[in-house]
């Protein structure tokens, strides 16, 4: 079973195409979580993109045990945090490539 993320707001179709590929996805179209709505839909997740001014913290992440990767897109910007937290992180980019136009996770090469 592939690991399970959540996508806090709407983003490209082809960005979740390319997750799905990789993760169980689920994606909010609804209004933007509280707090307390963030923390209950991650408990089952290993790993979240936050966009969208989605706001976490160490409140929000407390008893999130399955929780290893959080992005944060943010004026073009994606970061995956992995391993699991919260330990020292490796950062993995992820961008669009310019000649196949499809997005992709790189890992540092």
């Amino acid at each position: 079973m592939p690991p399970k993320i959540l996508i806090t707001r709407p983003v490209f179709p082809d960005v979740i195409a390319m997750l799905r590929e990789y993760f169980d996805v689920e994606v909010n179209e609804g209004a933007h979580y509280t707090p307390e709505q963030l923390q209950a839909a991650l408990k089952d997740k290993d790993g979240v993109l936050l966009a969208g001014g989605e706001k976490i913290n160490a409140a929000t992440l407390e008893g999130l045990t399955r929780l290893k990767a959080i992005c944060v897109s943010a004026a073009g910007y994606n970061i995956w945090i992995y391993p699991p937290l919260p330990r020292p992180a490796s950062l993995l980019p992820i961008h669009r490539d310019p000649p196949t136009k499809r997005w992709r996770i790189t890992n540092g090469d």
